[in-house]
């Protein structure tokens, strides 16, 4: 695998961009899945924005059969989105992967994909609660950093639903204890919780402070 952590020059939204946890994220996703030798993967990049993470992931990764990318705020992110990835095709001339993006909240995943749908999910969420600090006037910031249209219990159980077995999601996560909320404790009883196969929780680390989760789906 390349070493290269610094690949394309992004196209992104002159109000809010993105921030190096995404391209680090992207970066110790490969190293995993390199790690495990999978093939032919599904691969879903949720609260994806413009992109950012699902292209920087498939700069490293080849083995991808399809590339989805998931993002409620259609109007502030698809035009950066769209030259996205006319940059990675024209550098990804004759790979197989095909790219679909989903403008839907993440809590409707339902609605819209089958159960057991990706091998990886790879997710920078939001980090507060809406609560939880000051907020913007700007609805589309408020988005990007709070769970403003849902919520994280949400979240996860979109992630749960998604999986399939053996496969697993990359999560960059912030506790939030000292805001008096944890979100590691509604993550682990979520999990346990979960009526299909077992999840198995693991801390891979931090990136500038958060949290680094592996959460798989056993088989």
């Amino acid at each position: 695998m390349q070493a290269q952590k610094f690949t394309y020059q992004y196209h992104q939204p002159p109000e809010y961009h993105f921030s190096l946890d995404s391209v680090e994220l992207a970066y110790r996703a490969a190293v995993e899945i390199e790690k495990e030798k999978l093939k032919n993967l599904k691969v879903l990049d949720l609260c994806s924005g413009c992109g950012v993470i699902g292209f920087d992931f498939h700069f490293y990764q080849d083995q991808i059969k399809e590339l989805h990318f998931l993002e409620i705020q259609k109007n502030e992110y698809e035009k950066d989105f769209q030259k996205n990835l006319a940059l990675v095709r024209s550098a990804k001339t004759g790979s197989p992967t095909q790219y679909f993006s989903h403008w839907i909240n993440y809590a409707h995943v339902s609605r819209h994909f089958a159960p057991e749908s990706f091998d990886l999910i790879l997710a920078n969420p939001p980090y507060f609660e809406k609560d939880q600090g000051k907020h913007s006037p700007s609805l589309f910031k408020n988005r990007c950093r709070f769970y403003w249209d849902s919520d994280f219990p949400s979240l996860v159980d979109s992630i749960l639903f998604l999986l399939k077995p053996g496969g697993q999601c990359l999560l960059l996560l912030r506790p939030l204890s000292n805001h008096g909320k944890d979100l590691n404790l509604i993550l682990e009883q979520k999990c346990r919780d979960f009526s299909g196969p077992q999840i198995e929780l693991k801390v891979l680390g931090s990136i500038r402070g958060t949290q680094l989760l592996q959460i798989k789906k056993m088989i």
